[in-house]
């Protein structure tokens, strides 16, 4: 939804800002680069004739060194750029929409662990907006954690209620405890799906699932405490 949401803002944005600007934003043909006019009758003609009225708003003379001029064609790129954004963002959101609705007055603690999470992800929603739109242009895909890809990978991961399973990684990045990717909730679900299917009298996995829980549940527990909680919770 992001990638879909961001492709349909741009060229949204930048139909908008050919109107705006009466010219079309620079194309490469034959090696070099031009920017032509778009004339009143030919945007009358086409799918944008209801922006119309804001033809020429922001009419600039290519390459001149007016400062009005530089500013104007500055905005013929940025705004595209600022839709673009925006449709990142709106397509994150609308994607956790019926999530944020559902978690918005938790009752159960599994339901505020995961909302902690939801809340947490929104940062990275609002820094995937912003690097959406440098993902491939400048090259800045490339580096590691403020990049687009790595942004949406924690924007899904903490919305979704999972965390980051990676040995080390993990407890640092999202707070997991354990190998499973999933929050509370889904390790506690998961975990009764295990018992509930193994024939074993003391299935294998059971102390590292209940050692999960419990760690992701009370992340400040010296290892001591926490290994005493589990053993308690696997006798019982």
């Amino acid at each position: 939804m992001s990638a879909a949401y961001l492709s349909a803002m741009l060229f949204g944005g930048m139909k908008v800002a050919n109107v705006l600007t009466g010219r079309q934003l620079p194309k490469i043909r034959s090696g070099a680069l031009y920017n032509s006019e778009l004339t009143l009758d030919a945007v009358k003609k086409s799918v944008m004739a209801p922006l119309a009225p804001l033809h020429g708003l922001l009419k600039y003379t290519p390459g001149s060194a007016v400062p009005q001029d530089r500013l104007r064609q500055a905005l013929h790129y940025i705004i595209p750029v600022g839709f673009g954004a925006a449709g990142t963002w709106s397509g994150s959101h609308f994607f956790f929409s019926d999530r944020i609705k559902k978690l918005k007055a938790p009752t159960t603690l599994e339901d505020t662990v995961d909302r902690i999470a939801l809340e947490q992800s929104g940062a990275f929603g609002g820094l995937t907006s912003m690097t959406s739109v440098f993902n491939t242009g400048s090259g800045i895909h490339l580096l590691p954690f403020f990049n687009y890809s790595s942004n949406l990978q924690s924007r899904y991961v903490l919305g979704d209620g999972r965390q980051v399973a990676t040995p080390g990684i993990g407890k640092w990045w999202s707070g997991n405890a354990g190998l499973t990717p999933w929050g509370v909730k889904r390790t506690l679900t998961y975990m009764t799906s295990y018992l509930a299917h193994n024939p074993d009298p003391r299935p294998t996995e059971l102390s590292s699932l209940v050692h999960s829980v419990v760690a992701k549940l009370y992340p400040d527990l010296p290892e001591a405490e926490l290994i005493i909680c589990k053993q308690r919770l696997v006798n019982h």
